[in-house]
């Protein structure tokens, strides 16, 4: 059986800036994850130049705890 790739160690995942992001929808409840296009360079090798997320919350929700997160 093939062994899945791991994404793990791609350094754009541990940008300051996303990592801010998931931790400020962490707090308030939330859980969030990549989706889309940057998984998908990702594992083709290529750039990733935008990061998508998908959340459990709502996106008013989501707007309300970024912006109060400044």
């Amino acid at each position: 059986m093939n062994e899945l790739p791991s994404l793990a160690d791609a350094q754009w995942l541990k940008a300051a800036s996303l990592q801010r992001v998931m931790s400020v929808i962490a707090r308030a409840g939330g859980e969030a994850r990549v989706a889309g296009g940057a998984v998908r360079n990702a594992l083709m090798g290529e750039a990733v130049t935008e990061v998508d997320l998908a959340t459990t919350l709502q996106p008013e929700r989501v707007m309300e705890v970024c912006i109060a997160a400044g």
